[in-house]
């Protein structure tokens, strides 16, 4: 697993939204946590999350991002090494726990283990703020996703990834898939890489980024929007999901807001 984080190092700047958080969530999020005594750990190295004004704990189980993507350039900017599903923090210390896609990169035999940390770590009033990649509850074809394509409806490679990925799912009733089909679906839709660089106009290295997922053993999560309601509704009182941005695929990509965690009320 930490092999495929490291691979994904030497690509992130080719990284676009969906994949990256949109200026319109970072905005979002900060009219949500404020500033000043907010208390904030981020599930992941996003560096976009820096720009909040706000402490801020980074914890990822890949040391090479922390060290690349989340810059220490100020005294409330820290950063642990660790596993999402045990971390070294305190009981109740934290006002919010912030996540881009973090609760998609973890199977969901981890996530219920993430989620007790989630809430072990927040006061009693806490709150996480996740974006979370949500696939529709129609699954797509193979053949309207490569239409659309055709159509130049898809706007960038990056959302098309995302929509192979949710559409190839083994078993529509489990949300994980390992990270190497959704490379294979990408091959088998779109083998003739030149020949999607011509259709579409993106770069061919973007497109390469694929082979991160060539070999290695990740599995991601893709569920529903009412699926991942009703799981985080396990760990908290209130739970919704609001609508962010304009970028493409936004409206597969909603910010989940969870207040209370029930742990904390036991």
């Amino acid at each position: 697993m930490t092999t495929h984080w490291a691979r994904y190092i030497q690509h992130w700047e080719l990284l676009r939204p969906p994949l990256r958080p949109h200026a319109e969530v970072i905005d979002r999020i900060r009219s949500l946590v404020g500033a000043g005594e907010a208390r904030c750990l981020l599930l992941g190295s996003t560096p976009e999350y820096a720009a909040l004004d706000v402490q801020i704990i980074a914890v990822d189980v890949t040391f090479g991002f922390l060290a690349a993507l989340w810059k220490n350039g100020k005294p409330a900017r820290l950063a642990i090494q660790s596993d999402w599903a045990r971390m070294p923090i305190k009981t109740g210390m934290l006002s919010h726990v912030l996540g881009d896609g973090s609760l998609n990169a973890v199977s969901t035999s981890v996530l219920p283990s993430v989620l007790d940390e989630v809430t072990r770590v927040l006061r009693p009033d806490g709150v996480l703020i996740a974006r979370v990649f949500c696939r529709p509850e129609a699954a797509e074809h193979a053949e309207d996703i490569r239409r659309d394509v055709a159509l130049g409806r898809v706007d960038s490679f990056h959302a098309l990834k995302w929509r192979i990925a949710m559409s190839a799912l083994p078993d529509p009733s489990c949300s994980d898939i390992a990270v190497t089909l959704i490379r294979d679906a990408m091959v088998t839709q779109f083998p003739d890489r030149e020949a999607l660089c011509r259709m579409t106009a993106w770069q061919r290295a973007e497109i390469d980024t694929i082979d991160v997922y060539d070999r290695s053993t990740a599995v991601y999560n893709f569920p529903t929007e009412p699926m991942i309601l009703a799981t985080l509704r396990r760990w908290f009182q209130d739970v919704e999901a609001v609508p962010t941005g304009s970028y493409p695929l936004a409206e597969r990509c909603p910010l989940i807001i969870a207040r209370t965690p029930r742990r904390a009320t036991q």
